[in-house]
């Protein structure tokens, strides 16, 4: 959700083997993927992305 807030994107890296065949973990990660989506979908695809990053002005102050 980082990534996406700040306007960035993630790479999903799926490689096959040599006839074309997707492995099996790889199906069962894009599944759950799938699952997760169904139920956080909105963080993804209903929200927009900040323009600015940050938290606003932030002031540091010294000592504790």
């Amino acid at each position: 959700m980082d990534v996406v807030s700040k306007n960035g994107s993630v790479l999903l890296n799926i490689t096959p083997k040599a006839n074309g065949e997707i492995p099996e973990p790889v199906k069962e990660r894009l599944l759950e993927m799938g699952e997760w989506l169904k139920i956080n979908g909105e963080a993804i695809y209903g929200t927009r992305p900040f323009r600015i990053y940050g938290e606003g002005k932030a002031q540091i102050v010294e000592g504790h």
